[in-house]
């Protein structure tokens, strides 16, 4: 099976994307307020 390069340059960003788009379900999922956390995590380091 032998796929061609246009193919692949197509695929992995697609691939990379459904990712992201997976991690980011489950990390909301996880923790409503994604984004709250994120400031209170950053807050907590100062």
């Amino acid at each position: 099976m032998d796929i061609p390069k246009e193919a692949l340059y197509i695929l992995v960003p697609v691939i990379f994307l459904a990712l992201a788009m997976g991690l980011l379900n489950y990390l909301t999922r996880n923790g409503r307020n994604f984004r709250s956390s994120r400031n209170r995590r950053a807050r907590k380091q100062d």
